[in-house]
């Protein structure tokens, strides 16, 4: 005998299925569609470039506060100018980006336009960058990437939304009330300053411009932005400006960057040969790991006699980035790990006779196609200026390398 179901039972299950499928078509169209529009639109706005000159200095403000200097900005606001310092944003106009510029022609200024715009982006800085190269003085007025290359426009302040409770959330529309007429005749809170896509102006490439096996050179923000980290609600300045620290710690950064994989070993020995395997995940980058043409990661594995020498032909060297030629016109490798992927590496060699250790050891070159380029511009018809501010720049970079892992076994 067929049980009838009772009418409010099956009510509940139609009820159950419409949820789960809802619930089902909302996951398969989950993924992230990019800025609200007022974000998108403020951005767009305040990143246009080029960038106007700020023009005439508006009265009755303090001196002080309207200066191009942003050392003036450190009597308010020292904790940030302090990290500022430190980072490479403050660096952005360094040895290596003004040897390319003092052999240009300073009366064709478009010349300049595709470094500038990110390294020094107002126009008063690139000013005084094309007067310098015409004649040949120096740039130490610049100062890179600072305070108001983000903060300000026509002598108008922005920054992000407050801190306090009342603030609305990254992402939602700024409150005009919440504006507080301070120092500087007030300042414009906006949440674009927390979004990831206030970063995209220097950090992507955009989508009409040349592709290399069909990636953009610079593709930081597309690989955020495919990422899981938006879902997440994790942005740029989460990880690089966290707390909002002036900082912008990334490749060169050691710690930093160590916190961004995690590094598994696994290690055997027989009588006659040496294993290993490598698995390195990119756990806490949100983008590929490294991400753009510049650093590589080298990964070596060796042996290694009983006085630490390490043993000829037992080496064994993998790269992770991605390495264009020098210019910058094909790609010549891609095996940068997406965020969340791993990439396993294999170790297996003749165990050598006197082999007692085996160590693997993972060396960050932050600067590694600038090193190659520095070196290659050395040995070209270029004036003394420009080879001089190289010669700098290329000792810079080999500062820069360091290692994040080493790891060593006895072999038994």
């Amino acid at each position: 005998m067929r049980t009838a179901i009772p009418v409010n039972m099956i009510r509940n299950y139609f009820f159950i299925i419409i949820i789960i499928f809802a619930f089902h078509l909302g996951l398969s169209g989950c993924g992230y569609k990019g800025p609200k529009p007022h974000i998108k639109e403020f951005v767009e706005n305040h990143w246009k470039h080029p960038l106007p000159a700020m023009g005439k200095k508006p009265e009755g403000l303090n001196p002080e506060s309207i200066s191009m200097d942003p050392s003036s900005c450190a009597g308010c606001h020292s904790e940030q100018f302090e990290a500022w310092q430190t980072s490479k944003h403050s660096h952005a106009l360094g040895p290596g980006l003004m040897g390319q510029l003092v052999d240009l022609d300073p009366e064709k200024p478009g010349n300049f336009d595709a470094c500038l715009k990110c390294h020094t982006p107002l126009a008063e800085q690139q000013e005084t960058i094309i007067a310098a190269v015409k004649n040949s003085t120096d740039t130490d007025s610049v100062k890179g990437l600072h305070c108001l290359g983000c903060h300000v426009r026509d002598w108008k302040w922005y920054g992000p939304t407050s801190r306090n409770s009342t603030a609305p959330e990254p992402g939602d529309k700024p409150d005009p009330e919440l504006a507080q007429k301070r120092i500087h005749g007030g300042f414009t809170e906006n949440p674009a300053f927390s979004d990831s896509y206030f970063c995209a102006s220097c950090h992507q490439f955009p989508e009409n411009w040349r592709k290399l096996n069909g990636k953009l050179i610079e593709n930081t923000y597309n690989e955020w932005k495919d990422s899981s980290y938006p879902e997440k609600g994790i942005h740029c300045q989460s990880c690089h400006m966290p707390e909002r620290a002036h900082l912008w710690k990334g490749i060169h950064d050691p710690e930093m960057t160590k916190s961004g994989v995690d590094i598994k070993l696994d290690y055997s020995t027989s009588l006659d040969t040496i294993s290993a395997t490598l698995k390195i995940t990119n756990s806490g980058t949100g983008h590929y790991f490294p991400t753009y043409v510049v650093p590589m990661v080298f990964v070596y594995a060796a042996q290694f006699d009983e006085n630490n020498n390490e043993i000829e032909n037992t080496r064994f060297e993998y790269i992770i980035g991605r390495k264009t030629d020098m210019s910058i016109q094909n790609e010549l490798f891609d095996t940068r790990i997406a965020p969340g992927k791993t990439s396993t590496i294999e170790y297996d060699k003749k165990r050598e006779s006197n082999a007692r250790f085996f160590t693997v050891w993972i060396v960050v070159e932050p600067d590694y196609f600038y090193a190659q380029l520095y070196r290659n511009w050395l040995t070209r018809d270029k004036s003394a200026r420009s080879k001089k501010l190289m010669q700098e720049a290329l000792e810079l970079t080999q500062k820069n390398i360091f290692e994040i892992y080493r790891e060593k076994r006895i072999i038994k």
